[in-house]
């Protein structure tokens, strides 16, 4: 089993192994919905799963003959509630683990479980980025408990990378003037998008700062409070823009979780997040997807 966040990529032989026997806890792993599809052996797959997990199958994948027909079954536990429901455990050797989300993937032919001969990518869709954050593989005890072990250092795709960058961006143009998280010279970062009157308005005003103080309300407004003016970028592309305030959401959704919202104080607007990968409802089936969309949001 792997533990894995913000959509990072993974390239494992075994992925979460959880307990699927029956029980009569009320705690146990037929709490959580499993969902099917069947592939070929000797084809290649993207699949996304329901809650926007995705498994990447390159050809011949199984130790199998080719054009057999491969059944693949796969639960998702994200949230805590799942994971509790589940009965499932978050410890390595003792030691509690802050989980990131589980997954459980089995693959059959003719009613019999089959062997990994290749690695199988797994991504799994998270609301932040935490680079402190392992993958585990499960070990299934007789008591129906996991053992996490064997961690790993995630993959780090597209999602992340902009984090990434963001982040250096920030130390390099904002840091003097702006927290991500905090009142300082400058307002907080985190959330200016969702404060501003239009998110659009957030790109202009780290281009504009000075002319938009002459003329608009909002802008203004921050002179007033802070009784600071901006420094201008107007080299930074939008891109590197957005990686900034993707940086600093990133940071808030890390302190506040689901109350992130606070951040914004006196400010009604709500505060969830950019290029979050969750689903507001999961879908009923896992998709197949484009193989080359496999690192696309």
């Amino acid at each position: 089993m792997r533990k894995v966040i913000c959509l990072l990529s993974l390239t494992v032989l075994l992925l979460f192994s959880c307990n699927n026997r029956n029980t009569n806890y009320i705690l146990n792993t037929g709490n959580l919905r499993s969902y099917f599809i069947a592939i070929r052996s000797d084809s290649g797959y993207t699949l996304k799963t329901p809650q926007g997990a995705r498994l990447i199958i390159a050809p011949n994948s199984f130790d199998v003959p080719a054009n057999t027909k491969v059944s693949i079954e796969v639960k998702e536990a994200y949230s805590l509630n799942d994971m509790i429901l589940a009965g499932l455990t978050t410890e390595s050797n003792g030691k509690p683990l802050r989980s990131a989300g589980m997954l459980y993937f089995n693959a059959t032919a003719n009613n019999k479980k089959i062997k990994f001969i290749k690695a199988i990518q797994a991504t799994i869709p998270s609301r932040t980025f935490d680079e402190t954050m392992q993958i585990f593989k499960g070990e299934v005890h007789n008591d129906s408990t996991i053992n996490w072990v064997n961690p790993e250092k995630p993959d780090t795709p597209s999602a992340v990378r902009n984090l990434l960058v963001g982040e250096k961006l920030f130390k390099a143009f904002c840091a003097s003037c702006h927290k991500s998280t905090k009142e300082f010279t400058g307002p907080p970062l985190a959330g200016a998008r969702q404060r501003a009157p239009n998110p659009l308005w957030a790109y202009r005003f780290v281009e504009h700062s000075i002319e938009m103080i002459q003329y608009d309300p909002y802008a203004r407004q921050l002179f007033k409070k802070y009784n600071s003016v901006m420094t201008q970028f107007p080299l930074l592309k939008a891109g590197e823009i957005k990686s900034i305030y993707d940086y600093c959401d990133n940071e808030a959704n890390l302190l506040y979780g689901s109350d992130s919202n606070k951040l914004l104080k006196k400010d009604p607007a709500q505060f969830c997040g950019y290029d979050t990968f969750y689903y507001p409802k999961p879908k009923e089936n896992i998709e197949v997807l484009p193989i080359n969309n496999s690192d696309q949001i």
